[in-house]
């Protein structure tokens, strides 16, 4: 299978940054070929990615793949509550362990532990995937302070993993 490369979008810190992710054995992003320590390649307009991945000969989908709004997980991190967007967290989580295996980061993310195997495990159901969800019913879940102080801990580390990582 051949590399297939898309553009996310970034909201950190209330400025947008333009990112390449690519789909392969292993998913990750593309870093910064100029930097001596492993460093996300980022742009702040589209405009600069495209001409970037046109002058490196990678062919790239135009349209943003997808969008990360981190400041509004921020504001959620200030005062962590059970009101969570299972998708969003979920896409979030995923974007951290692309983000860490590329730069070859340990994450607290990626643990295999049970505590948090059960909160990704919650996030991922409660996204009711047809493939898995049975027709008429849908997975809500209930979230407990424990489960909540983890998941916290689990984003605010790939937020600061992120923030240093772009500059």
């Amino acid at each position: 299978m051949e590399k297939q490369y898309y553009i996310i979008e970034l909201q950190l810190d209330y400025q947008v940054k333009y990112l390449i992710w690519f789909l392969d054995e292993v998913d990750g992003l593309v870093t910064d070929p100029a930097t001596e320590e492993l460093r996300l390649q980022n742009f702040n307009k589209k405009e600069d990615l495209l001409e970037f991945t046109q002058k490196a000969g990678i062919a790239i989908e135009e349209e943003v793949s997808a969008k990360y709004d981190l400041d509004l997980l921020n504001d959620w991190l200030k005062n962590p509550t059970g009101l969570i967007d299972c998708q969003d967290f979920l896409n979030t989580w995923n974007l951290f362990t692309d983000v860490t295996t590329t730069l070859g980061i340990e994450f607290n993310g990626n643990k295999n532990e049970e505590a948090r195997n059960l909160v990704y495990d919650k996030l991922f159901f409660g996204n009711n995937f047809p493939a898995i969800t049975p027709e008429g019913k849908e997975y809500i879940p209930q979230w407990t302070k424990k489960e909540i102080a983890i998941l916290a801990d689990i984003m605010n580390e790939g937020v600061a993993i992120l923030r240093k990582n772009l500059q």
